[in-house]
């Protein structure tokens, strides 16, 4: 959905995207300023891993926001698949209250990252501020076996972190993955992080 006067979004999704082990990208790009929101979705994005070929999912919104309250959905839940790739990218960032974002994976976790990359490096823009809500999941669990996956969280000037971020070792074996929370600013209050690994090593928050 395209607007010209600057009040709405230029991507709007309200339903579903599927691609089961394959690549999903929303991207959009408009003048500093005037949008508020640049990538809106609210329904369910799905790019599940099919055999060994993990998903990936990228929201970019260049010169605006990106907001989900909705599913993004990169999981491998069949034996042996492990999670894939979650980049929810933009000037400002938020995961709303509902929004859950899926990279756990049976035999490992994935990578879910939040405005940036680890420690804000590498070729991915850098949020201004990136929220996650309270009432938001980001789940990179091992679910059987294997390691915890790897969240990043990130902006340059402002991040708030009131939700739950677990990326916990598989049942059956497997260690904690990596939690990174950090911006110009931090606030934690409300959130709930987990690397623990019930059969192996807790990873790091």
């Amino acid at each position: 959905m395209c607007e010209a006067s600057g009040v709405g979004p230029l991507v709007t999704n309200k339903g579903t995207i599927a691609a089961p082990g394959g690549v999903v990208l929303l991207t959009a790009q408009a003048a500093k300023g005037v949008l508020d929101n640049v990538i809106n979705t609210s329904g369910i994005v799905e790019a599940t891993s099919a055999a060994t070929v993990d998903g990936k999912i990228v929201l970019s919104a260049a010169g605006g926001g990106t907001t989900v309250s909705g599913l993004v959905d990169a999981s491998g839940k069949g034996a042996g698949e492990t999670g894939g790739t979650v980049e929810v990218l933009g000037d400002s960032v938020t995961l709303a209250a509902g929004a859950r974002i899926d990279v756990s994976g049976s035999a490992g976790g994935g990578t879910a990252l939040v405005g940036g990359n680890f420690h804000g490096q590498g070729p991915l823009p850098n949020a201004a501020t990136a929220t996650v809500a309270a009432g938001t999941i980001i789940d990179a669990d091992a679910v059987v076996s294997g390691n915890g996956g790897q969240v990043a969280v990130w902006s340059e000037d402002a991040t708030t972190v009131a939700g739950s971020i677990t990326a916990r070792g598989g049942t059956a074996g497997g260690n904690g993955g990596y939690v990174e929370t950090s911006g110009g600013s931090l606030t934690i209050a409300g959130a709930n992080v987990s690397t623990a690994a019930p059969a192996g090593v807790a990873g790091t928050w």
